[in-house]
């Protein structure tokens, strides 16, 4: 069985807006190539429940968090519908004032 490998790089934080950037795997857990082209979507767990789907032709997605605490992961979905293990998770504090929540951003890096 093939698996997925994807690993969130970075993330950095502006007033209202959380920015989380992360690399498309170019590579299978196996070790065989895994074109983007085999990537189907991207999903993105927040607090361990599937929030948001990117699609691969997409660059970002937006998810808006009210104040909390969030722990992010990302996985990636290949056109076969094999799911990756979890990306390394980031936590997100979300501080914003009441009626005004924040917006997490998720940016794609394609090589």
């Amino acid at each position: 069985m093939k698996y997925l490998i994807l690993l969130l790089l970075s993330f950095s934080a502006f007033a209202d807006t959380v920015e989380i950037t992360f690399t498309p795997p170019t590579e299978r857990a196996d070790g065989t190539p895994l074109p983007i082209t085999d990537i189907q979507h991207y999903q993105v767990y927040v607090s361990g429940n599937p929030d948001i789907t990117i699609p691969n032709t997409n660059n970002t997605g937006e998810i808006v968090l009210s104040p909390g605490l969030y722990d992010i992961h990302v996985t990636t979905v290949d056109t076969d519908g094999r799911e990756s293990v979890p990306s390394n998770v980031v936590s997100v504090q979300a501080k914003s004032p009441p009626g005004n929540p924040m917006n997490l951003i998720i940016k794609i890096l394609r090589k």
